[in-house]
């Protein structure tokens, strides 16, 4: 479909839901998000991150390019930041690809700039909710998410054309950065 015959809305689709102190309460969320009747495309992002004023066009126009994507990953950009101090979690697409089949870890997306469209998957798969933040293995919710879909024989989108900048600095003389890595060491 073109761009120009997309059926934007206007109104706020905007929904938080309550954790209320839950373990594992980020992938139970994405799991209530993906069931909602009537679900389009399906945009994650970190609480940490902003966007353009064109971010949601660029979202489904990445969805029009390629009409049997059922998930798309953007760039997820470095907010300005101390590098000998911190760490900002990033991964930054050079070229715009579809993924289908193999994968190699280092061309996966981020969760902090994730976009489904559930209808368009042939089986509507659920995020792992022994995975996440929360957890005992705190991290790589997306990409089990992912790779079971390529798996699956689903395409996946990696663009640089969605572009999210993320501030969620992570200490590196406290520790705070190792422990995200080693939260990805599944």
């Amino acid at each position: 479909m073109p761009l120009s015959n997309w059926p934007m809305r206007t109104e706020s689709a905007y929904r938080s839901l309550p954790t209320n102190g839950q373990r594992n309460a980020e992938c139970r969320a994405r799991n209530v998000g993906l069931r909602q009747p009537g679900t389009g495309i399906v945009a994650y992002l970190d609480d940490d991150c902003t966007v353009s004023a064109e971010w949601l066009t660029e979202v489904a126009a990445a969805f029009c390019r390629h009409p049997s994507a059922a998930l798309v990953f953007g760039s997820l950009h470095a907010a300005p930041h101390e590098p000998r101090d911190v760490l900002v979690p990033a991964v930054v697409f050079e070229r715009e690809r579809t993924v289908i089949g193999a994968f190699k870890h280092e061309e996966m997306g981020m969760g902090a700039s994730m976009y489904l469209w559930p209808a368009r998957s042939q089986r509507q798969r659920r995020f792992d909710v022994h995975l996440g933040p929360g957890t005992r293995w705190p991290a790589a919710d997306e990409q089990d998410y992912a790779y079971r879909l390529i798996l699956a024989g689903e395409p996946l989108v990696l663009t640089p054309a969605i572009r999210v900048y993320h501030h969620g600095a992570r200490s590196l003389k406290e520790g705070a950065a190792g422990k995200l890595y080693r939260g990805y060491a599944l």
